[in-house]
């Protein structure tokens, strides 16, 4: 597959040059120079919401798994969801919209389309193998409580988002077991 070079995404340097990104970033939004949505850093890199590319990156980090470790025989990908959108559009309040309203649930949508089709297509090429063993988990948490806006850092929502959290993981305890067996019993 031909890619156009223009929208390649750069990889990151090695580990040990990315504290300095890092740092440099963590300081820049200590000393009120950037806000958190851009950070442009003196190494002229511009830093976006990652979820501009990919929303849902599960497979971006499983075809990476694969580039590092091509001999590995099985991977188990773990798929850790911000959040699944639950607020309504009705009809009689968007029908007269025009393009700039729409653009911000236009955006939402369209995250929102993206993480269901990567864990559809991750479910998929990851499906049981013949040992009948999962090796796709993926946890979302439905934001059904609190608010769904992504700048809202009230105190009020963030305990939502801590209650959804720990509801999650109620929900979820028997496959976190497994799952923590499965990744132990590997090391």
């Amino acid at each position: 597959m031909d890619h156009d070079e223009s929208f390649a995404p750069e990889r990151m340097p090695p580990l040990r040059s990315r504290a300095a990104y890092v740092d440099d970033v963590r300081r820049r939004l200590e000393e009120g120079e950037l806000d958190t949505d851009t950070a442009l850093l003196e190494t002229a890199h511009a830093l976006i919401d990652g979820a501009v590319i990919a929303y849902n990156p599960a497979l971006f980090a499983y075809v990476e798994a694969l580039r590092l470790h091509p001999e590995a025989r099985e991977v188990i990908l773990v798929s850790l969801g911000t959040g699944q959108l639950t607020r309504g559009l009705p009809f009689a309040e968007v029908k007269n919209w025009g393009a700039a309203r729409w653009a911000q649930p236009l955006f939402s949508l369209m995250c929102d389309g993206d993480a269901s089709v990567v864990h559809h297509q991750a479910a998929e090429i990851l499906a049981a193998g013949p040992d009948h063993q999962r090796r796709y988990y993926r946890f979302q948490a439905r934001l059904d409580i609190g608010s769904d806006d992504m700048d809202d850092a009230s105190n009020e929502n963030i305990q939502s988002i801590k209650q959804l959290g720990e509801d999650l993981v109620r929900r979820n305890r028997p496959r976190l077991e497994a799952l923590a067996q499965r990744l132990v019993a590997r090391t």
